[in-house]
């Protein structure tokens, strides 16, 4: 029988770098409580691998300006006794608790990141990129606790940093509900203008020649002067004359990077117009023509109107997202339309109007 009293267990590093993660976070509140030192130095003793990650995450922000903060420490080492119970924290790693302070991080973008220096100097939390292909869709929850859904064919890169969260939004359509940060704007960057709020959902969609922005949910802004590289800073905002502030119901579009607003939308109406977040396409008299077009975003069938009259008849009802059979189908029976399907895949409407 094997003696497994002789067996040595081996640090779980992703186990130590989460709770190396969670202390530096944790002075997001200073000082610490009494016991909270004493915790910290019990856990920093457990083994060299527990004071080897805590110090290699507390270096990373070596290279910013924290000498606030440090002063901010000589100041509390000198009037906090409390400091002199912590036996077995360096100075050293005291210094870089109070540095990795100043950056007040979640904890979340640190399980889940890498943290690098970008090309402009500006220090990286997470950097993904999300997609979904035609016909698909997917939701994601970000770092900070932001849930994502993104629509057929689509595609965003979230780039979170120490002060700001970007989503630029490459292609297609995504819903946000974003976790509210104050001190961190959540900012959605398209070619056309930037959709920025705090904590609150909303959708924006890259159409054939607009922005489209729908809230659901509390507040956004519309800076359409600032863009994909621009930085929305408190004086970009200010001079932003064309800058629109939209409501729970709104809706708006940027074109050519101006911002337009359009009418609000009862309930029942923006409802039906985020339904393809359930996998449904909803419409309400909607002419065939704007139908066929947004049922082609899920599908590569292509359809083709032979006769340009079918194209303003009203369609109103629930389908399934990709499922182009059950519109055919019901624009068949409803409507004199006939419907055939070529070798090619393509499907062609005809108008079959009788005649007395």
């Amino acid at each position: 029988m094997a003696d497994n009293s002789r067996i040595l267990s081996f640090p779980d590093k992703d186990r130590i770098k989460q709770e190396a993660a969670t202390w530096v976070a944790k002075c997001e509140t200073r000082p610490l409580k009494p016991e909270q030192y004493d915790e910290l130095g019990a856990w920093l003793s457990l083994s060299p691998t527990h004071k080897d990650e805590f110090e290699n995450l507390a270096a990373l922000w070596g290279q910013l300006d924290i000498l606030d903060e440090l002063n901010y420490f000589e100041e509390l080492q000198e009037k906090t006794p409390i400091l002199s119970r912590v036996t077995s924290i360096t100075r050293w790693e005291a210094r870089s608790l109070i540095a990795a302070a100043a950056v007040l991080f979640c904890v979340g973008l640190l399980f889940s990141s890498s943290i690098v220096l970008g090309s402009d100097g500006v220090t990286v939390l997470d950097k993904e990129i999300y997609s979904t292909q035609l016909g698909e869709q997917e939701s994601v929850v970000l770092a900070d606790g932001t849930s994502v859904t993104l629509n057929t064919d689509s595609e965003i890169e979230v780039v979170y940093s120490i002060d700001k969260r970007d989503v630029y939004l490459k292609k297609g359509e995504a819903h946000f509900d974003v976790a509210s940060d104050a001190s961190k704007p959540f900012s959605v960057r398209t070619h056309e203008g930037i959709v920025r709020a705090v904590g609150t959902e909303f959708s924006v969609r890259l159409a054939a020649e607009a922005v489209e922005v729908i809230v659901s949910e509390g507040r956004v802004e519309l800076l359409p002067n600032l863009t994909f590289d621009d930085v929305p800073t408190n004086s970009a905002i200010t001079v932003a004359k064309e800058k629109l502030e939209l409501a729970a119901g709104d809706t708006a579009r940027f074109v050519n990077t101006r911002a337009e607003l359009l009418l609000p939308l009862s309930e029942t109406e923006l409802n039906r117009k985020l339904s393809w977040r359930r996998g449904l396409l909803a419409f309400a008299g909607d002419p065939l023509r704007e139908v066929v077009d947004e049922v082609s975003r899920y599908t590569d069938v292509e359809i083709v109107f032979v006769d340009s009259d079918l194209e303003q008849l009203p369609i109103g009802g629930y389908f399934k997202a990709g499922e182009v059979e059950g519109l055919l189908e019901a624009v068949e029976q409803t409507f004199d339309v006939e419907v055939e399907r070529k070798v090619d895949g393509s499907i062609y409407l005809y108008s079959t109007k009788f005649t007395e």
